[in-house]
């Protein structure tokens, strides 16, 4: 009786699904719903079969030289969610991570954002194909002294994202350091789902999975999308078809960007893995600067017609570099991207950038580029920033770079092969179209994990796997609203509101009815999924510790889960939260025959005329004394590690 959950009208919205197949299908391997149980809330901890089968194909993708145990596993919607909590886990605000450069631009917001955690960049240079170095790591590690900052890991991108250099295994591999490395995965890319937000975050030291189970709350992965991958990567004919027909499309797709921009005059960074190239145009610029840079980004934008993403947006130290990717569109796309380049190259005429130091270079440009984004921000509406927070209006978000504005450029003018030839072709999106054949062919197999389809029976897999604007789906967001109103004028959801509305007075009037039988009384409400519930008079005393033995008593003896209102911080000892929608009509009666017959065993006494706020004022000063005597038994150095 401590859950709020409502399934009093299940079998209205099971006889939509039934007369509405084209929705979803939920349905087992024996062909029986169960939409009930993928529905209702679900442990934080994920679906035990998604997480055994996520923990295998992690496994899997690495040749099954590596085993992961799916109990150190925790489920997040989507990498960027992963990265978060893995920061709020690790660092207190001001706390600090070295990155090697260039980096992913995304991770300014990701890591820095809401965490209060610093990036202390470990600047990687092109005459080592951008490989970290020791000397560089001890750079940035002096850097964060000078600052001031605590330094509380390094964060790699294995492949690294944008340079796509692979790292070698960890030479190290006792257990004190193996607890000290956490992974962070998502199916975006090695499966092609960016739209399906499924990521996770994995470790070997318990008490940074128990962490991250716990705030993993405010980014589920819904529990369809569970229940159809649970499927899916338990197929392991699939799997490994798909893994092995995914890397050599990969590979063919990446050595045809390669030989077309080398037909051009353009090398690329060697790389074995990923779906973008990390481009070397330093030939191109006018001079060697950011600013140069960014002249000829705007050129391949909005000349050539090209969305790519400049170094300079992923802080790199070097300006000339460009990422572009190759996954994301069709072969014949890709190759007019290439006759576009080499068209633009050959009317181009390179110019020698001289022999300035670019470590020099770099900090003119970006002390100039600094100047110029404090101007635009000063010219801002300083009324309008004073009611908003510090993390909306500076930059930490990188939406400001070059990164996202071409997205933006991109999505004004897209390239279409028939309605806009001459459109932007994206090359800025790390997303992976090429084996979509291989997963449409296994959901066509599978038909009842999911049925994804439009009205017409059409496949609609393919647009929601991929990245989804963060605003959401126009057409779930106006049905949504319209829902909220109660305005739209629906045949299923009136029937629905109308029945429910009924359901939830009845079962109310039940309870309430039931209790008063019992001698015990409730706030008065109507509407909710749940009655505040009087027991003063069971109190042994006015205090929040009588009320905690009192609920144990319920919970132990009785053998009913409500909520006491100290954890709801309640004001006044002996208030109780039941809830009456979750449970059939029979075993709300046997509830409370329960308390019924708990009641009458038990003899009510008097609390006396003690102030109830100085009581419990007493009372919460003991529990907090015992709360901080608790936590100062911990293992103090793992709470500072």
């Amino acid at each position: 009786m401590g859950l709020a959950e409502n399934q009093l009208s299940f079998d209205l919205l099971e006889s939509w699904m039934a007369l509405n197949p084209e929705a979803a299908a939920f349905k087992n391997p024996e062909g029986e719903s169960v939409f009930r149980q993928l529905a209702l809330f679900q442990d934080y901890h994920g679906l035990p079969e998604f997480k055994n089968a996520m923990a295998q194909f992690m496994s899997e993708i690495r040749g099954n030289k590596v085993d992961f145990d799916a109990d150190n596993l925790v489920l997040t919607a989507g990498s960027t969610s992963a990265n978060e909590t893995l920061i709020f886990c690790l660092a207190n605000p001001g706390d600090a991570f070295l990155l090697p450069t260039p980096y992913y631009p995304g991770f300014d917001r990701d890591l820095k954002w809401r965490t209060g955690a610093e990036i202390v960049p470990i600047q990687c240079f092109s005459s080592n194909n951008f490989r970290i170095t020791e000397s560089a790591l001890e750079d940035a590690y002096k850097e964060a002294q000078k600052r001031k900052l605590k330094v509380k890991g390094v964060l790699v991108t294995n492949p690294s994202n944008p340079a796509m250099e692979v790292l070698s295994e960890l030479k190290d591999k006792t257990d004190d350091v193996w607890e000290r490395v956490h992974i962070v995965y998502s199916l975006s890319k090695d499966l092609g789902l960016p739209g399906f937000r499924v990521g996770a975050l994995y470790s070997n030291d318990k008490m940074v999975v128990s962490a991250a189970t716990k705030m993993s709350s405010f980014g589920l992965i819904s529990s369809q999308t569970q229940y159809l991958l649970a499927a899916m990567l338990s197929d392991k004919k699939f799997t490994k078809k798909y893994l092995s027909e995914n890397q050599k499309r990969l590979k063919e797709r990446h050595e045809m960007l390669v030989a077309g921009l080398r037909e051009a005059g353009i090398e690329c960074l060697e790389s074995n893995a990923g779906l973008f190239c990390w481009v070397d145009m330093r030939h191109l610029l006018s001079s060697n600067t950011f600013e140069a840079e960014m002249e000829l980004w705007k050129k391949i934008v909005y000349q050539v017609g090209l969305n790519i993403s400049a170094g300079s947006s992923c802080h790199c130290t070097e300006p000339g570099w460009f990422r572009l990717c190759f996954a994301d569109m069709s072969e014949e796309t890709l190759g007019l991207a290439m006759k576009r380049i080499s068209s633009f190259v050959a009317s181009e005429q390179p110019v020698t950038t001289g022999t300035t130091s670019p470590r020099n270079s770099n900090k003119s440009s970006r002390r100039k580029g600094f100047t110029k984004w404090v101007l635009r921000l000063s010219q801002n509406n300083d009324q309008k920033m004073k009611f908003l927070s510090d993390k909306v209006t500076n930059n930490s978000h990188g939406q400001d770079s070059s990164y996202f504005l071409g997205w933006q450029e991109y999505e004004k003018n897209p390239y279409d092969e028939i309605k806009n030839p001459k459109g932007i072709i994206q090359m800025g999106l790390a997303e992976n179209q090429l084996s979509f054949d291989l997963l449409e062919s296994w959901m066509a197999l599978n038909p009842e994990a999911a049925a994804f389809q439009n009205p017409e029976g059409e496949s609609v897999f393919r647009q929601l796997a991929l990245f989804q604007d963060y605003h959401g789906l126009p057409e779930f967001k106006n049905a949504m609203a319209q829902f909220m109103s109660e305005i739209r004028g629906n045949k299923f959801t009136k029937k629905y509101l109308s029945e429910n509305q009924k359901r939830l007075k009845e079962r109310h009037e039940m309870l309430v009815a039931g209790l008063r039988e019992a001698g015990i009384e409730c706030l008065e409400s109507n509407a909710g999924l749940f009655c505040w519930v009087d027991m003063r008079h069971l109190l042994s005393s006015n205090t929040f510790e009588a009320e905690m033995e009192l609920w144990k008593k319920i919970v132990y003896q009785v053998g009913l889960n409500i909520s006491p209102g100290s954890s709801c911080h309640c004001t006044e000892p002996g208030w109780f939260r039941l809830c009456f929608a979750n449970m059939s009509e029979e075993t709300l009666a046997l509830a409370l025959k329960r308390i019924s017959s708990f009641v009458a065993s038990e003899q009510p006494a008097s609390t006396g005329t003690t102030s109830p706020r100085t009581s419990n004022k007493s009372s919460k000063r003991k529990g907090f004394t015992k709360w901080v005597f608790r936590l100062s038994q911990n293992n103090d150095r793992n709470r500072e590690r």
